[in-house]
């Protein structure tokens, strides 16, 4: 009795563990056992999906739309997408065409960012304001229209600050632009043009070639003298009313650390409306720079005129300032020992003849006799 009563309770024991057999999912002989299973009342053999990442798609910068301003640029300027689909300008080039750097033109206009300033015009001022110039494809101008800001260096692929290469102001000796040696600053003359603003053709005063008076075009004083309009003091004769003057001074300069000065000319050339640059350097043979620009610059409708002799400025104890000139030109084969500066005298004689001055006189430091246009 008692083994029947043992042989039941195992068979209840076997039925009850084989409740407890589960199964994987699919089934298969290699199911296990779950105790774990057994013991919750609540545990579910469904299977829960693991959720899977969808990638997401890299957008591209949306092209703004054409803003009404580019139909204001200067001719051979035209407008370029920068890299991140905003519209600038670049120089054109065809397919080479490159955006220049820190330009971008909006609804509201043209903004420029060069050296941590910010230069905003709007789009009715753009065309009046952007230009293309005789040395640079692309010039800014101030409101006024009267000086130039900032011009683009197509060589060097930069913007060119006018305020670091030009000082216009002779009184503000203290930022006269400084330059190491006479050959540095000549090697910015090609940055002085960027940035110097053209003479007005139609307001321009430039006489017939065939009266300007050549007589003792090198002495500092001439005993042969004229009664004509023309003559050895005003070799370029009167300057008519409402006219401005064809010579003007654009520059100022600190060489050396206050060892010379100096100040650029600029020339108007009637032949092709151009202009060339003439560069004086003055030696500081007096304690004060004013003193020797209240003497020797052209003030009150005076202008320097280029010289192909030197003469008695050889005399350098009596003209000290030419001393710095006088060396250069000699030291680099442009003077004899008499003075004499045969391949500074074609040039001038093609000016004198054709109305256009060679650009290789930007080149070298000049020798300059002071005249003027008499005071009506």
């Amino acid at each position: 009795m008692c083994r029947r009563i043992c042989f039941l309770l195992v068979i209840v024991l076997l039925g009850g563990l084989a409740a407890c057999y589960e199964a994987p999912a699919g089934g298969g002989p290699g199911a296990t056992p779950s105790v774990m299973s057994a013991l919750s009342p609540t545990a579910s053999t469904t299977a829960v999906p693991i959720a899977t990442a969808t990638p997401t798609a890299t957008l591209e910068p949306t092209p703004t739309p054409a803003p009404e301003g580019l139909n204001s640029l200067p001719s051979g300027i035209i407008a370029v997408r920068n890299p991140d689909g905003t519209w600038g300008v670049g120089i054109d080039e065809g397919a080479q065409t490159k955006a220049i750097p820190g330009i971008l033109i909006d609804t509201a206009g043209f903004h420029l960012t060069s050296g941590g300033g910010q230069i905003d015009i709007a789009t009715a001022e753009m065309i009046k304001r952007l230009k293309v110039g005789q040395n640079s494809p692309f010039q800014i101008y101030n409101e006024a229209e009267s000086a130039i800001l900032f011009a683009y260096d197509d060589e060097n692929k930069v913007m060119i600050d006018a305020a670091k290469v030009l000082q216009p102001d002779n009184s503000n000796v203290e930022n006269y632009i400084k330059y190491d040696t006479i050959d540095d600053w000549l090697k910015s003359a090609r940055l002085e043009k960027m940035v110097i603003t053209p003479f007005d053709p139609a307001t321009t005063y430039f006489p017939d070639l065939t009266k300007i008076y050549t007589t003792d075009w090198n002495n500092i004083n001439s005993g042969h003298y004229t009664d004509s309009e023309f003559n050895f003091d005003s070799p370029f004769g009167n300057l008519p009313e409402n006219m401005q003057s064809s010579f003007r001074i654009v520059n100022f300069v600190n060489i050396g650390n206050d060892k010379s000065y100096g100040w650029t000319e600029q020339i108007y050339n009637p032949k092709d409306d151009s202009f060339t640059l003439i560069h004086i350097p003055v030696d500081n043979y007096k304690p004060e720079i004013s003193t020797i620009i209240s003497s020797i610059l052209p003030l009150g409708g005076r202008y320097l005129i280029p010289v192909y002799f030197a003469g008695d400025l050889l005399n350098m104890s009596r003209y000290p300032w030419a001393r710095d000139t006088i060396t250069w030109l000699k030291t680099n084969g442009y003077m004899d020992a008499s003075g004499n500066m045969s391949e500074i005298k074609v040039w001038i004689d093609e000016w004198l003849t054709t109305g256009y001055l060679s650009p290789e006189m930007e080149n070298i430091p000049v020798l300059t006799r002071t005249r003027k246009f008499p005071t009506k």
